[in-house]
């Protein structure tokens, strides 16, 4: 695979970037520290409906593990896949990135007008160009399960192909299926292309289910931290509810 070159485009006054305090005497150049676009909607609900971390919602990381340590410590690109997310991610709400992330997606998200813009690349997630280990930090927000899109998952053969989706994923999470054997689960496609592109120590943070968790851990990757959230059926979008993370995973093979 040829190697992609990721622009470092510059900072500009929407919040991508600012610069961050330095002492001029101590003769250091003043880092650049970047923002993800939009702030969590996740942490805007918790506010303001008043919720409590470690009782309404749980927040954990893995002992000695600190987020903004470990992707300050990186210095390959951050990549967002299947982006913008106008929903934001809890854990990057306030988290000083050492470049701006590199938002891409399969096409131009027609749905999110006042953000399509912000797409920098055109992406398919099951054929990243990036060379291998290549990446440091991976972004994907609520990726889909298949490959069909809203209008076939509706019909009789679309719900067929969703559930054998789920099957898959289900089963490469209990160990009984192997990743690279997945037909229709489009999300174990994506995990294995970026493993691939990821460096060792390199971070994932995704959106899911346990059974995501669990894939991935079956895939090479550690959880090294979650926000568990609960979705009241009554306030959920599609009927879609219950249980869900914002998880963060660590490449470690």
């Amino acid at each position: 695979m040829d190697e992609a070159t990721i622009p470092e485009p510059e900072v500009t006054q929407n919040g991508a970037g600012t610069k961050s305090e330095v002492d001029p005497a101590a003769g250091e150049h003043p880092a650049i520290e970047y923002y993800y676009p939009f702030h969590s909607s996740v942490a805007a609900y918790n506010r303001q409906k008043g919720l409590t971390e470690g009782k309404d919602y749980k927040v954990w990381a893995k002992e000695g593990f600190d987020l903004q340590e470990a992707v300050r410590a990186i210095d390959r690109p951050i990549v967002e896949i299947g982006g913008p997310s106008e929903e934001g991610y809890y854990f990057l709400d306030s988290l000083a990135l050492p470049s701006r992330p590199h938002i891409t997606n399969i096409a131009l998200p027609h749905e999110m007008p006042d953000s399509a813009h912000l797409v920098e690349e055109l992406v398919d997630g099951r054929n990243l160009p990036y060379d291998d280990g290549s990446l440091g930090v991976v972004l994907a927000q609520a990726m889909n399960h298949t490959e069909l899109g809203r209008e076939s998952i509706n019909t009789a053969e679309g719900n067929d192909i969703f559930s054998k989706a789920l099957e898959e994923l289900n089963a490469v999470a209990v160990g009984s299926l192997k990743p690279e054997d997945a037909v229709n689960s489009l999300r174990i496609k994506i995990y294995l292309e970026i493993r691939r592109a990821l460096q060792n120590g390199g971070l994932l943070i995704s959106t899911g289910r346990d059974r995501d968790i669990k894939a991935l851990e079956k895939m090479g990757f550690e959880l090294v931290g979650y926000m568990q959230d609960y979705i009241d059926p009554s306030e959920s979008y599609g009927g879609d509810h219950g249980v869900f993370y914002e998880f963060v995973m660590r490449k470690i093979e």
